[in-house]
């Protein structure tokens, strides 16, 4: 959870940024250009984007061009938060063919925050995630490939809710301001814990909605329903908010037509969203069933009572505080709950609140994608009412909520780029004097966001700080646990099978986690597990007695694993 005083340092990026915003406005208000540049490159994008058809399967070239070429020295994400390695602890399940793992008989060494350990070993969260990352690791051979892909997706299904009203090419220009913000250097593309599989379900939401009008077809029914499907899967309470907020207009344009074929079809588009979302409500209760035992009760909500010490919302009482195995656990529950007491006064509630503010517009719009706001003025059309009204209901959502990141507000991405896109296209139509200064301000919003990604692309060169542990923006992206995938590679390719007993010392970092394991525990090359004292260790030294059994203590300096000594005085990673 950032704190209050996340934002009072202002990036350089965000600066320069700041300032070519001024200065397009400027030079275009007062330099009374045309922007006949801009009237030929929208002609020419026009052109090129032609159809819907075309529009939605250029849109996702962007995101595979550009994360491609920042590839070499990018790299592959390497994972370091707690949730990263719930998720692919989830992915790796599902990549074996299960939905969950029989609980380990010596579990109380490997528990874990973001992780469950009866009635069942698997991930707490919703299972959208793990299979996008499942789907990576089985076809392409790694994980983040399914980031990528779902990344890639998230692009085309922007562009195509963004169809639904809009000409060519705004669009495709969405999908590639989408492709530069948030699919190149964010923490959404280079970790495994971000929000582009919501955000596809809130796409298909807000675009079958859009759609439904007019039309009021089985098609658009079954793309809703599927959308509201991905939502549930993915996140649950967020993705009611925005099914509950577009209800409303829904039902009333359904039944705003008269007559018996239009009844006709309303019985056939309603049929449509039931039957797909019993299908996907079996599935998921199904699901649950095999994790938690009860096919009503999810994961999180399990976890929840067994270790937290907070309540989800801002307004409930927190819970009894339970009994903790390990002093590591213990700290990071004792954390969340001071959080959860600061933001539950009034004064704690206000500051959060403007910090969530501030935090989600910096990340999702920044200085220059703040510019179309300058068109709200003009914008009458009752569908950009409707998504302005999904974002607010997103916005109060976020902020009575105890924990927060960014992309908890995915499934309201769609719309807010809705709304940005068609503030742009107003904002092109501004003149003065018979100068369209709007649309050379318009044209400078996609430039000055490129002039931004080359910047950051040479920012170590030229020794641009863009690095920040919590801050997410479009150019901050996550360092992960290098340390510990480096040793975990060197393992793993020593050609033995190994058991690591983390101990912490008292200054250890909370939010850098060690002991997470596969979802196959004893049939992993490397072991991880927490040091409960020589006595409570035997147990473990003695299951894993035919393995190289070492003790890390990640926070000394230099990072060495030591030989870890048996109740006999012996070296257990002396043995072959």
């Amino acid at each position: 959870m950032s704190g209050p005083l996340a934002y009072t340092t202002v990036h350089p990026l965000v600066t320069i940024e700041a300032a070519l915003t001024v200065a397009a406005v400027l030079v275009a208000v007062y330099g009374r250009t045309g922007g006949a540049w801009a009237r030929k490159s929208k002609l020419a994008l026009a052109r090129i984007s032609g159809s819907t058809t075309r529009s939605v399967l250029l849109a996702g070239a962007p995101v595979v061009l550009l994360r491609l070429a920042v590839l070499p020295w990018q790299g592959v994400p390497v994972p370091g938060v707690h949730d990263e390695f719930s998720y692919l602890l989830a992915a790796d399940t599902f990549a074996s063919g299960r939905l969950t793992n029989p609980p380990h008989p010596i579990w109380v060494h490997f528990e874990t925050f973001h992780v469950i350990h009866k009635p069942t070993y698997a991930s707490i969260y919703p299972p959208a995630q793990g299979l996008a990352l499942a789907a990576g690791k089985i076809i392409f051979g790694h994980p983040w490939a399914g980031v990528w892909l779902s990344c890639v997706l998230l692009a085309c299904a922007v562009c195509w809710m963004l169809s639904a009203w809009l000409p060519p090419p705004w669009p495709l220009i969405g999908a590639v301001l989408l492709a530069i913000r948030l699919c190149t250097f964010s923490y959404w593309i280079n970790s495994y814990w971000g929000g582009s599989v919501a955000a596809i379900g809130g796409a298909l939401v807000s675009g079958a909605v859009l759609r439904l009008r007019h039309r009021q077809t089985v098609a658009n029914a079954l793309v809703l329903a599927t959308g509201i499907s991905i939502l549930a899967a993915s996140r649950p309470y967020e993705g009611l908010v925005l099914c509950l907020a577009s209800a409303v207009p829904v039902t009333a344009w359904a039944f705003r037509a008269r007559g018996y074929e239009a009844a006709r079809w309303r019985r056939r588009v309603l049929l449509a969203v039931v039957a797909v979302l019993a299908f996907a409500g079996a599935l998921m209760s199904y699901y649950q069933w095999r994790v938690t035992g009860n096919p009503f009760l999810m994961p999180h909500v399990l976890n929840q009572r067994m270790y937290a010490t907070s309540s989800p919302f801002v307004w409930q009482s927190p819970p009894a505080k339970p009994v903790y195995r390990h002093r590591t656990m213990e700290a990071m529950y004792s954390d969340y709950y001071a959080g959860y007491e600061r933001i539950r006064t009034p004064r704690g509630f206000v500051t959060e609140s403007l910090t969530r503010v501030a935090e989600l517009w910096l990340f999702y719009l920044g200085p220059v994608l703040s510019l179309p706001l300058l068109a709200f003025c003009r914008l009458r059309d009752d569908r950009v009412r409707l998504l302005l009204w999904t974002c607010a209901a997103g916005t109060v959502a976020i902020l009575v909520t105890t924990y927060f990141r960014p992309h908890y507000f995915a499934p309201f991405l769609a719309a807010t780029y809705g709304v940005l896109i068609a503030g742009l296209r107003q904002l092109s139509a501004f003149r003065s004097r018979k100068v369209r200064w709007g649309l050379a301000v318009a044209g400078a919003v996609p430039v000055i966001c490129m002039v931004m990604l080359v910047l950051r692309i040479a920012a170590d060169p030229l020794k641009i700080p863009y690095r920040d542990e919590w801050r997410a923006t479009w150019y901050n992206t996550p360092r992960g646990n290098v340390a510990r995938a480096r040793l975990l590679e060197q393992l793993r390719h020593s050609g033995a099978q190994h058991l690591v007993i983390v101990r912490y010392d008292d200054n250890h970092w909370l939010h850098e986690e060690w002991v997470y394991n596969d979802a196959d525990i004893d049939h992993s090359a490397v072991v991880w597990a927490r040091d409960m004292g020589a006595s409570a260790n035997r147990d473990l030294v003695a299951y894993y007695r035919s393995r190289m059994i070492w003790l890390l203590r990640p926070d000394r300096r230099p990072l060495r694993l030591e030989p870890y000594p048996d109740p006999n005085g012996t070296s257990r990673s002396e043995r072959p």
